[in-house]
């Protein structure tokens, strides 16, 4: 009986022990629970990562089985984790898939990741200037894309010659009409992404019937003697001619068959006034006038700040027949103009000078002074 009682204690003992190792943590250590989503997407140029999240039950590894797409972190402990996904540009021509494995020593849990292509609608030109007289223009295009073409109703004046066709490298022909009017015009075809609805434009730029086109129509110079030139669009052979004995018309460079340069020879203004002088160019009955407003002899202002702000805002200096340059202290220089900024990339201490020309200086703002250190202003009158 004593021996009987013993034999079922031992039992009892076991299944007890049995029951606890059942239920021991260590059963459910390997597990692997996501909490983000188990497919990420990329465009094919993407330069910024994603996340993936998931809690471990223990040690886990994670792995791409594709080059282009790398992990942040291949292991870790148990815990809650984040790992972050990046992808490279996908040069190829075709839409990519990476699956990501992450695992534990009892689990595993998998994340796809997908990769379209990169857009590309590349012309070979993309602005046409045409002549009044009107052409066919060539677009080489080539592109990877599903694409339409559309013209603006406004630019009516533009004619499709031959239908788009998607997914390859090809011609299109558009016939641009006759300007008959007196104005210039522009005009542009867009090319429009299907899928996304971006797009990018040829830009097409018709001169006017028997133009003459000049880039300004005034000049403001200063009084020393300097030669000068202004650019003219034109399609007919015009005349120059002008009404100040200061101004000498010089050589026509010509850049192509409609842009040319007009070079004048200035010579000092020695007064105290200003003096102008204005440039005929006659084609038939088309004239268009040049005002040049030579400045008086100046005086001369040199402003030196010195700061040491990343952004720096030019002060703003008025006066009577005011212009000048800058010298930024970094190797560069600008001409003077109110309230342009310049970026120099840092925060060391520089000083820029200006160098400013006025028949009468009339006041001196500066719109930012936190980051100013000193300002010295040197007065001259200029020199002959």
């Amino acid at each position: 009986m004593k021996r009987l009682l013993y034999i079922l204690a031992i039992i009892t003992l076991f299944c007890s022990c049995s029951k606890d190792d059942h239920s021991s943590p260590e059963q459910n250590s390997g597990t692997i629970t996501m909490s983000s989503n188990t497919e990420l997407s990329f465009a094919g140029d993407a330069t910024t990562g994603k996340t993936i999240s998931f809690t471990a039950g223990s040690a886990w590894n994670a792995s791409s089985n594709a080059a282009w797409c790398k992990l942040s972190a291949a292991s870790g402990g148990e815990g809650s984790v984040t790992i972050t996904v990046t992808v490279d540009k996908n040069q190829t021509d075709d839409a990519r898939n990476a699956t990501i494995t992450i695992s534990t020593k009892d689990a595993s849990a998998q994340v796809t990741v997908k990769q379209g292509v990169i857009y590309v609608m590349d012309f070979s030109e993309n602005k046409y200037l045409i002549t009044c007289t009107g052409d066919t223009i060539k677009v080489n295009l080539a592109t990877n894309i599903n694409y339409e073409c559309s013209i603006p109703a406004d630019c009516n004046w533009i004619k499709a010659v031959t239908k788009t066709k998607a997914l390859e490298n090809h011609t299109l022909y558009f016939f641009i009409e006759p300007n008959e009017t007196y104005d210039n015009r522009n005009g542009k075809i867009d090319f429009i992404n299907k899928d996304n609805r971006k797009s990018q434009s040829v830009e097409i730029s018709q001169l006017q019937k028997d133009a003459i086109i000049p880039a300004d129509t005034l000049y403001i110079i200063e009084a020393r003697n300097q030669t000068m030139e202004f650019g003219i669009s034109s399609n007919v052979d015009y005349e120059l001619g002008t009404d100040a004995a200061w101004i000498k018309i010089g050589q026509t460079q010509t850049k192509g068959l409609i842009n040319k340069n007009i070079s004048l020879e200035i010579e000092e203004n020695s007064g105290f006034e200003a003096r102008t002088g204005i440039i005929t160019i006659k084609y038939k009955e088309i004239t268009q006038k040049v005002e040049i407003i030579q400045q008086p002899w100046a005086h001369v202002w040199t402003v030196s700040v010195v700061h040491n702000d990343n952004n720096f805002t030019n002060p703003k200096f008025s006066g009577r027949y005011l212009s000048g340059s800058v010298e930024w202290g970094d190797g560069k220089s600008d001409t003077y103009k109110t309230n342009f900024v310049h970026a120099y990339g840092n925060n060391a201490e520089k000083t820029a000078t200006y160098k400013l020309y006025a028949n009468e200086m009339y006041s001196f703002e500066i719109p930012v002074i936190n980051s100013i250190k000193s300002i010295k202003i040197v007065y001259k009158e200029e020199e002959k």
